[in-house]
């Protein structure tokens, strides 16, 4: 990802020195872009049920848009709960 559009997701910022610019990863940016991103999970999940009403009993196609509905709707279930691990793990390795 290009400088310019990681510093428009907020993934790093900019610092000005009397050189030059210079930029660093903002805090924690992974964990906050992956939170940003798990609206998706809920929408895939939806796209694919939409799929399955469209292909009606094929087996193939809907036994793939199964599992795509199963697979995003697991990540939406338990991906929030991975993160707060995280976070905790996060406060666990700052402490002195």
């Amino acid at each position: 990802m290009p400088v310019n559009a990681a510093a428009k997701t907020g993934s790093v910022g900019a610092r000005i020195a009397p050189i030059s610019n210079r930029y660093r990863l903002e805090e924690d940016v992974f964990a906050r872009a992956f939170r940003a991103r798990m609206s998706e999970f809920d929408a895939f999940s939806a796209l694919a049920q939409r799929g399955l009403r469209a292909v009606g009993d094929a087996p193939g196609p809907r036994r793939r848009l199964e599992l795509m509905r199963d697979m995003y709707g697991f990540m939406a279930r338990e991906f929030p709960k991975l993160l707060d691990r995280w976070d905790q793990e996060r406060e666990n390795r700052q402490r002195p």
